[in-house]
């Protein structure tokens, strides 16, 4: 099942390419995982064929919102802290995975995973707290 919420339509990451965005498009496993996969190109590099720090955080933090939201539950970012662990090249696919760890005091929270060939390139946690009815 793909992820595609019209409440969310104005999304940069979801938004296709054409149109100025990432082009994310995030699958729901039955496992209650969001995933998506991504090739990194130039325009998004921060040194010399490395991917900008920031672009990786959009990539996490979009993963567990469409975490949350294959769950029916709208968010907002309350906190994001991102852990990176390697670099990754331009032009490397990447692999981008979400999932819900719980909830507290109203928050949701939700960790994700970017994988290059298998290895986690970097890591993040999230609480996410709900928006609109």
């Amino acid at each position: 099942m793909t992820i595609d919420p019209p409440r969310h339509k104005n999304c940069f990451a979801c938004r296709p390419e054409s149109e100025g965005g990432l082009g994310l498009k995030f699958v729901a496993g039955p496992d209650g995982v969001a995933r998506t996969r991504w090739v990194a190109r130039d325009i998004y590099q921060s040194y010399d064929g490395v991917l900008h720090g920031g672009i990786i955080a959009l990539l996490l933090g979009s993963a567990m919102i469409h975490c949350l939201l294959m769950k029916g539950v709208r968010c907002l970012t309350g906190r994001l802290s991102v852990r990176y662990l390697e670099s990754v090249p331009i032009g490397a696919e990447t692999a981008i995975e979400a999932r819900e760890t719980g909830k507290r005091a109203g928050l949701y929270m939700v960790e994700a995973l970017l994988k290059r060939d298998g290895k986690v390139a970097a890591k993040a946690e999230g609480r996410f707290m709900h928006f609109g009815d």
